[in-house]
């Protein structure tokens, strides 16, 4: 059936201008999650209670699709990694300023994965080198922490909204192509946890954090060798930056009650390189 779509979409190509692209993609990727509560739900007593850190080394794999007809196009983003190799601290604190600190583990972090979905039109405004894009995001990860071999915590947060940015092509040679693409990131964020060995807590949700306002960055720099009007190559490397304050952190206790407190901060970061194929039909 795939074949035939693609035989389809090619015939079509041929009289109205209308192109499909779809690329396959591999690569690695460093992946950082932190997040902190207060003592309370003002911010204070003390101004860190709390703090947790993932760093996480991942293999992805993505799939990346567009349909273009004329100076539009409809484009799909969605890829995927699993550490393979990561570490998260947990400390605890008693004064402010992050002092006074009383807890202090470090775990591993295998078999955290994290997950990017994007959906969005985009418009050629010039010359098939400056295109303008608005559309939906949607970013995920499952953030382990491993206490035993068989006994693990798991902190999933969640980042929905939408995307609005640009790319930029410059053609270095009949071959070779630059573009660097930027995207604002405009999201809300929710996570979920469940701390396996605290009998005191509910199962499989905790606690919960909230954010009302999160503001992010992506930005793709890619390298692109043309082998014929058809096929080609890209090695590309990209970066994503999200950051939420003051939100809400309820902790769900096994006696029923709801202890509130605020989620101080919430920082992610995600560094990825990887190497691309292009067909166009």
């Amino acid at each position: 059936m795939l074949f035939v779509f693609l035989y389809i979409v090619e015939s079509v190509s041929q009289e109205k201008k209308i192109k499909f692209q779809i690329s396959p993609q591999f690569g690695i990727d460093y992946n950082k999650t932190s997040w902190s509560i207060s003592g309370d739900i003002f911010g204070k007593s003390p101004d860190y209670l709390s703090e947790l850190i993932w760093q996480n080394f991942n293999f992805s794999q993505g799939l990346e699709s567009s349909y273009t007809i004329d100076k539009y196009s409809l484009n799909m983003i969605i890829s995927r990694s699993k550490t393979f190799k990561g570490d998260v601290s947990d400390t605890d604190y008693t004064a402010d300023g992050r002092n006074g600190m009383n807890y202090n583990e470090n775990f591993t972090s295998t078999n955290s994965t994290f997950l990017i979905f994007q959906l969005f039109p985009e418009y050629n405004l010039y010359k098939d080198r400056l295109f303008l894009n608005m559309g939906y995001n949607y970013i995920s990860s499952h953030n382990m922490m491993n206490h035993s071999k068989n006994i693990n915590s798991k902190y999933s947060w969640f980042l929905k909204g939408f995307k609005v940015g640009f790319k930029y092509n410059i053609k270095l040679s009949d071959k070779l192509n630059y573009s660097i693409k930027t995207d604002a990131l405009f999201n809300k964020y929710y996570a979920r946890a469940d701390w396996i060995l605290r009998n005191d807590l509910k199962h499989p949700i905790s606690f919960d954090h909230n954010t009302k306002s999160n503001f992010g960055i992506n930005s793709l720099n890619s390298i692109n060798y043309v082998f014929n009007h058809k096929y080609s190559i890209s090695m590309r490397n990209s970066i994503l930056y999200v950051r939420g304050k003051k939100g809400i952190d309820k902790t769900y206790l096994q006696s029923g009650g709801i202890l509130f407190t605020q989620l101080k901060d919430v920082k992610i970061l995600n560094l990825e390189s990887n190497f691309s194929f292009t067909a166009s039909f």
